[in-house]
């Protein structure tokens, strides 16, 4: 028998053993529902868009929340080549304020198996209203996922390191283009409808030259 075969074999057998053991688990939470509410949810990780406002809104929305639970989340994807995210610090920032942890997606899929699965699922903003802000939840008060004393030091140090003083003022200018969607996301061939929301970032050179005369940098 060939590896690749041997390695079918173990991945279905893995996969089988651990969707197992999510059904007891689930059978267990659905019985301490009573005492303790658990649930499951899912985050859209493959998009920045989505993996940094949906995770942000999540504790927003969460805060003002009558009813309080357990919750355990899981990094969705739709292929292998996109497992790992966009963006590692925003990662790296998110895993502190969340639980999250890729068996998780075996106790989502088996939650949806029984009735009752509604009650223990976190519904993200991506799937409700499409990462948008409809009822001004942010707007309520602060960031929740912030950095840390360490992390802004680095920050510092790298403005230092080329040539800024803290009292220096910056603009970041953010210019779209196609070529992310091109080449991390290329399971979808066209993506030229998102084409309206590109800019052209030589258009940009007399707003920069002159903020550059105001001693912005």
């Amino acid at each position: 028998m060939t590896k690749p075969k041997l390695k079918i074999i173990f991945e279905a057998g893995r996969s089988f053993l651990l969707f197992s053991l999510a059904v007891i688990i689930i059978l267990v939470v659905r019985i301490i529902r009573p005492f303790i509410l658990i649930r499951f949810g899912r985050i859209t990780s493959y998009i920045i868009g989505h993996f940094v406002f949906d995770t942000e809104y999540y504790l927003s929305e969460n805060e003002y929340s009558i009813s309080k639970s357990l919750d355990f989340f899981y990094y969705h994807y739709k292929y292998e080549s996109h497992k790992k995210p966009p963006n590692e610090q925003w990662d790296i920032m998110v895993r502190r304020y969340l639980r999250i942890h890729p068996f998780v997606a075996y106790l989502y899929r088996a939650n949806q198996m029984i009735p009752g699965c509604q009650t223990h699922i976190v519904r993200m903003n991506v799937d409700t209203h499409f990462s948008r802000d409809l009822y001004g939840v942010l707007a309520r008060g602060e960031a929740h996922i912030r950095f840390t004393n360490k992390e802004n030091e680095r920050g510092r140090m790298f403005l230092t390191d080329i040539g800024m003083q803290p009292s220096d003022k910056f603009i970041c200018l953010n210019v779209r283009d196609s070529a992310y969607k091109e080449k991390y996301q290329n399971w979808k061939q066209d993506w030229s409808y998102h084409k309206h929301r590109d800019s052209d970032i030589d258009t940009y050179e007399e707003a920069s030259l002159l903020l550059a005369e105001k001693g912005y940098w």
